[in-house]
């Protein structure tokens, strides 16, 4: 269910918000250079809790870092209020990744539990301007008989 939801993050991103949205993972590279405005989204810590008696239900909390880079402070500013926006409000649909066309199986909602500007280490950092990331929390509940 990681890559389902994550995939799913990352897609209804780029869409709503017309951005490159990048997976982040080790080794990755991102587009600093091209010096456009672009999204992030990395995976954080898991919590699994056991809901029932004999482990009919569980419950995992999947969390993301959700970064948007952009190039001005402003920009900043607007784009930040509409990425919570779309965190917020928007029901994303849930792609099943097994298979290659993509089926939406269902939806997910994201919560956004903290905003956090970054401002960067050095002055050479220029592509690390006017960054902005999201703690973003996904609730999932899986039962033993599906």
């Amino acid at each position: 269910m990681q890559h389902e939801i994550q995939s799913s993050l990352i897609d209804h991103l780029r869409k709503a918000t017309s951005l490159n949205v990048v997976w982040v993972y080790d080794g990755v590279t991102l587009p600093e250079s091209e010096g456009k405005t672009y999204m992030t989204v990395e995976q954080l810590p898991n919590s699994t809790s056991i809901l029932s008696k004999g482990r009919e239900a569980v419950r995992t909390i999947y969390r993301f870092q959700v970064g948007l880079y952009a190039k001005t402070a402003a920009e900043r500013a607007r784009k930040q209020s509409e990425v919570l926006r779309i965190l917020t409000f928007d029901e994303i649909p849930l792609l099943d990744t097994a298979v290659p066309t993509l089926d939406v199986i269902g939806k997910l909602d994201a919560q956004v539990l903290a905003e956090t500007p970054i401002t960067p280490t050095g002055v050479e950092q220029e592509s690390r301007y006017n960054r902005v990331y999201f703690d973003v929390e996904v609730d999932y509940v899986m039962h033993r008989r599906k």
